[in-house]
């Protein structure tokens, strides 16, 4: 037979793992969830700034743009990864300034 002391302490032991175990989960979710919402936003402003420098016509996809914003967007996206729901369209080349 156990003594008091043996189940307290085991009690114990048992009620701070739990703890731990349920506090270190929920860690891990809110920091999983805080860190994908943050790149689903960037992801979303970068698209949003190549729409506004597209234009899609009957000739092609016209560009605004220098070729220093998409150098510098493929620099920083190197493991990001945007996909469209259209099809591909032929490009046409940028217009110079």
């Amino acid at each position: 037979m156990k003594s008091i002391r043996q189940q307290l302490t085991l009690m114990l032991l048992l009620g701070f793992g739990l703890l731990l175990v349920l506090s270190c989960t929920a860690i891990y979710f809110f920091t999983r969830v805080a860190l994908f919402t943050e790149f689903d936003a960037s992801l979303q402003a970068k698209a949003l700034a190549i729409m506004a420098l597209t234009e899609q016509s009957s000739e092609g996809v016209r560009v605004e743009s220098s070729n220093a914003f998409f150098q510098q967007l493929n620099h920083d996206a190197t493991h990001h990864f945007m996909k469209s729901g259209r099809p591909m369209a032929r490009c046409a080349p940028a217009r110079n300034r």
